[in-house]
């Protein structure tokens, strides 16, 4: 998330989807932010969350885990708790005061600050999603907060089938030298 969301991990019953899935998802903008500025991310991006038809219609407890630094632009945080009303938030914060962001050419960004006010920014969004946020050095604690959180009404087990693969290239390179052995027999 910067200034709009990317649900890169919805809930899926395919553990090699989901694994692949967390393998691929985190990278630092990816795709980049519409306006360039020190500070992109805004929270108020998680209003498109409501609007984006994440959720099965009918679901009622509906849980997102946002994978965040905390630092947002300055956002009206009950305006962003109402329009997300029914969604708890469960925020994990990856910060460190003498932390910085590397360019693609390996040098640091000099105009970026670490923002220390950001836990506080997360924590009052988290109040008004009746929600809560864990420091990146409580990983248990955030897990067994996901496992309390998301383990309300009913559950439906899903059997995971791992589908066998076929490799398509054969056939496609076969396919490709039809016409040369047809030219081949005709010579």
């Amino acid at each position: 998330m910067t200034d709009r969301v990317l649900p890169n991990l919805l809930p899926v019953a395919d553990v090699g989807a989901f694994d692949r899935t967390v393998d691929d998802a985190i990278g630092i903008e990816a795709p980049p932010p519409r306006v360039s500025t020190i500070r992109a991310t805004t929270y108020e991006a998680l209003n498109a969350i409501r609007s984006g038809n994440l959720f099965a219609a009918g679901t009622r407890n509906r849980l997102v885990v946002l994978l965040t630094d905390g630092e947002s632009e300055q956002f009206d945080a009950p305006e962003v708790g109402r329009g997300l009303a029914g969604i708890r938030l469960l925020a994990v914060r990856f910060w460190g005061a003498r932390e910085s962001i590397f360019g693609a050419g390996g040098s640091a960004d000099a105009a970026y600050r670490p923002d220390p006010t950001g836990a506080e920014l997360l924590a009052e969004l988290a109040r008004t999603m009746r929600g809560q946020t864990v420091d990146e050095s409580r990983l248990c604690a955030a897990a067994a907060d996901l496992r309390r959180l998301a383990e309300r009404g009913p559950t439906v087990e899903a059997a995971n089938e791992e589908r066998p693969s076929t490799p398509l290239a054969p056939y496609v390179a076969a396919l490709a030298l039809l016409p040369l052995a047809y030219a081949a027999k005709r010579a």
